[in-house]
């Protein structure tokens, strides 16, 4: 049987759009599966760093932007490797779970950032409002532009003869949801921004900031630009699939995006934590040294002078000719000098088990945000 030429054009393009669908479902099974093993790496530090620690919401972030995209990428990758039921299914896909819970992974990282940004400048309530404002702002307006393509898209499942499977596809275009990704860019650029001005700032006003410091600041550097590069490659890449590319093709990307995004969140949140545990332990550990120098001070002076309390720490000790036996004692006891001689930290004033647990990470006081 020959076709005429528009039947084959027709039937090339159905394989085409075949082929399409199937590498977007192998894109969501990879998208899953690297969210999968990054939550077995850095399980351990999501113990150590919030599940010991009380709930706040940096941890309630976390918690989200950590368990939604797993949950959604692993039911999106079951449901897609099965046969749609009927347009019903289709409607619930396309214009339902898969953008609203998308738009939802990119405002909890969008919030990770603000309230980042926010501590950076000191928590100011003002600056705090105006940043809260714009994020609201541009929200509103993705929200908007996902509303009016409920009620313009009309979706339909369609068999693919040679394929095995009953794909979803679009009858009446979607609404131009390329427009999403500016108030997002805008959103996300103002922010790096903001936060590149603080952190040149501070390093300007003070040369000789102390190394813990200049250490967080280093994390927090790092880790934005890492973010904001490959935050600004990704949404630009769907920028431009969705403008110019066809509906099969606009969601070829979709899956390992909202698996990127939700890695990065959260490698951000760790990281800070881990920082700030870092930090924390040095500065446990030197005043407990400075404690036990001042103790051991006062026990060298009183094993000295006797426990006496009236020669003043600066005077110089009274002068006594005791005699000395043949073993280096004085005073004819058969003790060593040694013994007189102010003992080593370590050996006087270990750490107790509490604050060893306090630097592993086990103690849920020190958990916190």
């Amino acid at each position: 049987m020959r076709l005429d030429p528009s039947q084959a054009a027709d039937l090339l393009e159905l394989f085409r759009k075949g082929d399409v669908l199937i590498a977007t479902q192998y894109s969501h099974i990879a998208a899953a599966s690297l969210l999968w093993w990054d939550y077995l790496l850095t399980l351990p530090q999501e113990i150590e760093f919030f599940w010991q620690g009380r709930l706040s919401w940096p941890a309630i972030l976390f918690f989200v932007n950590r368990y939604l995209p797993i949950l959604t990428e692993t039911f999106t990758s079951a449901a897609i490797t099965h046969p749609v039921g009927s347009d019903a299914v289709c409607k619930f896909f396309i214009a339902g779970i898969t953008p609203w819970t998308g738009a939802l992974e990119i405002f909890i990282a969008q919030s990770i950032l603000l309230a980042r940004l926010c501590a950076v400048y000191g928590n100011k309530r003002s600056f705090a409002v105006r940043m809260i404002a714009f994020f609201a702002l541009t929200t509103a307006a993705v929200v908007g532009i996902f509303i009016w393509n409920e009620f313009v898209i009309k979706v339909t499942s369609h068999p693919f003869p040679g394929y095995n499977f009953t794909a979803c596809l679009s009858i009446t275009g979607t609404a131009p949801l390329y427009l999403i990704w500016i108030p997002v860019l805008l959103f996300e650029s103002v922010a790096f921004a903001l936060l590149m001005h603080m952190v040149v700032r501070q390093i300007k006003e003070d040369h000789r900031v102390r190394f813990s410091r200049k250490t967080l600041l280093h994390v927090i550097l790092r880790d934005n630009i890492i973010y904001f590069v490959i935050i600004l490659v990704l949404y630009m890449t769907e920028a431009m699939m969705w403008r110019f590319m066809e509906v099969p093709e606009r969601e070829l990307i979709d899956g390992p995006s909202v698996a990127l995004i939700s890695i990065m969140g959260n490698r951000m949140l760790l990281n800070i934590r881990r920082r700030n545990r870092a930090n924390a332990c040095p500065e446990l550990l030197g005043t407990l040294t400075a404690a036990a120098d001042a103790m051991l001070s006062e026990a060298d002076r009183e094993a000295r002078w006797g426990g006496t309390t009236a020669v003043a720490p600066d005077s110089p000790p009274p002068k006594s000719k005791a005699p000395t036996n043949s073993s280096g004692t004085e005073g004819g006891l058969d003790l060593p000098l040694e013994e007189f001689s102010r003992p080593s930290f370590s050996s006087l004033y270990l750490p107790s088990s509490r604050t060893r647990n306090v630097c592993d990470g086990r103690t849920p006081r020190m958990a916190g945000p």
